[in-house]
Parts: C-alpha cells; sequence; structure tokens
C-alpha cells in the first residue's frame, strides 16, 4: 500500500491461495479502485469459481502469464478492451468469460528475470515451512515447465501442458549472469531439472569450463542417474538436492 499501487498480481498454489485472498482482499478494502489478479495453477484450475465468489478478485491470468500479463498492463494503460485477451479470465455482464490457458514454447526466448528490481534480504531463510541454515547469497532458476509424468494428485496435470526444457547453453547464460552480479549459489526451483541427463551433463561442463565458483541445489527424481552423473554434478558445484518420496512402494508408484 506504501507503493500505492495501480495493479496487484498475486501467483497462488493451492496450499497457499488463502493467505492470496486474504491479501487480496485487505489490499481492496484499503484501495478500492486497485485492479487485483491472480495467477498459478489453483486460480487456472477454479478461475470461474474465485470470480463468482471473490469478488474483491478483479481478473485471473490462467496458464503462463509471460506474455498476457504484460499485455493486460498494457491495455488497461490504455483503458483498452480486455475482450480476446489470451489467457485472461473476468466477469462481463454477471457471466464469467473463462480464457484459454496459455503455454510459451519457446522457453530460450523468455527475457531472464531483471533482479536489479528487488532485495533478496529475507529469501531462502526457509523452505517447504522448515526453517534452514543460513546460505549465501542465492537466486531461483527454472529450467523447465510442464512435467512429463503423469501423477494424478499433481497440478501440473493439465493434458495439453508439455514438459518443455531451456537449452543447455540459455540456463548456463543465466548462471553466468548471476555469478557476475554476486550470487553464490542458485537453486533450480523447477521439479524435473535433472529429467534430462545430457542436458545436465552440458550445464555441469560449462560450468566446470569456466571455473565457476558456485554452489547449485535442484529438485528432480534420480532414480535414473548414474553414479557418473552425480560424481559429475558433485564437481560442477551440484551439492544438495530435494527428491520427493511419493511412497515406499513401487506397486503403489505404478497404480
Amino acid at each position: 500500500l506504501a507503493l500505492s499501487p495501480d495493479l496487484v498480481g498475486v501467483s497462488s498454489s493451492s496450499f497457499c491461495y488463502p493467505s492470496g485472498i486474504r491479501l487480496v482482499s485487505q489490499i481492496k478494502a484499503e484501495k478500492r479502485d486497485v485492479v487485483t489478479v491472480m495467477g498459478g495453477y489453483h486460480p487456472t484450475r477454479f478461475d470461474s469459481l474465485l470470480l463468482k465468489e471473490i469478488l474483491a478478485l478483479d481478473l485471473v491470468i490462467r496458464g503462463e502469464g509471460d506474455e498476457s500479463f504484460p499485455e493486460l498492463c498494457r491495455r488497461l494503460l490504455r483503458s483498452e478492451s480486455l475482450e480476446g485477451l489470451p489467457s485472461l479470465s473476468y466477469r462481463s455482464d454477471g457471466l464469467v468469460v473463462r480464457g484459454i490457458p496459455q503455454q510459451i514454447e519457446d522457453l530460450d526466448a523468455i527475457p531472464f528475470p531483471d533482479r536489479a528490481l528487488f532485495t533478496y534480504d529475507g529469501y531462502f531463510h526457509q523452505f517447504g515451512g522448515f526453517p534452514i541454515p543460513e546460505v549465501p547469497a542465492t537466486a531461483n532458476v527454472a529450467s523447465s515447465r510442464g512435467c512429463p509424468y503423469h501423477c494424478t494428485f499433481c497440478p501440473k496435470l493439465f493434458p495439453q501442458w508439455r514438459y518443455r526444457m531451456r537449452s543447455a547453453d540459455n540456463v548456463f547464460q543465466e548462471i553466468l549472469e548471476l555469478h557476475r552480479a554476486g550470487f553464490k549459489m542458485a537453486f533450480f526451483q523447477d521439479e524435473n531439472f535433472s529429467y534430462d541427463i545430457p542436458r545436465v551433463e552440458k550445464i555441469c561442463r560449462l560450468i566446470l569450463e569456466h571455473n565457476l565458483k558456485m554452489r547449485f541445489a535442484f529438485q528432480g527424481t534420480i532414480h535414473h542417474l548414474p553414479e557418473s552423473v552425480f560424481q559429475l554434478m558433485h564437481r560442477a558445484g551440484f551439492d544438495a538436492l530435494f527428491v520427493g518420496v511419493e511412497s515406499g512402494s513401487d506397486a503403489q508408484l505404478r497404480r
């Protein structure tokens, strides 16, 4: 509120959407003319329900908002119609107009985040609600989107959303940018960083060739990784990994 925003966007999973709704509602109560937007897996699934029940919520961006959210901002600045804007859901004459979830095909074409726009103070003091030891200056990196698996409990289970990866060279260029900016560690937050072994190997070799003294953490499955890849990753600076243990039963996992 101190920034007196014209628009507030909140990204939300199912886990944190109640706090997102509280945030949107509190801001709207204090500043009635602010435009409130939500995106993420939960609003993408339940856009109609949220727009019907949460009066403080004005708009929902469905799917990946890299293109649609900036276009929404441009149209609002120009006081243009929102009709036909890809992925946007909104109210019109008492009904909810639903946008088709957008998916970015060429992830290498997306610019790297401008991390100079905000401070990292306070980040990485906890993970999944658990406090973690003090870590060096760390930045998040997303190297892929979607998922190659089909777990029935996962919000990524959109039939039309394919698994897409950034190229190894593109990922390394972001790592290099982080290194030059003074970051000491990068956390690959996408859940399937380790899925494509040749890509992992190339990223590690590029890090070693340039002798980058950084540390890395990643999320992903590891049952398919040979010992040689683990050793290569360790030499490149990967010293922390997060693994989801859905079940200890192979039969249950197959089901």
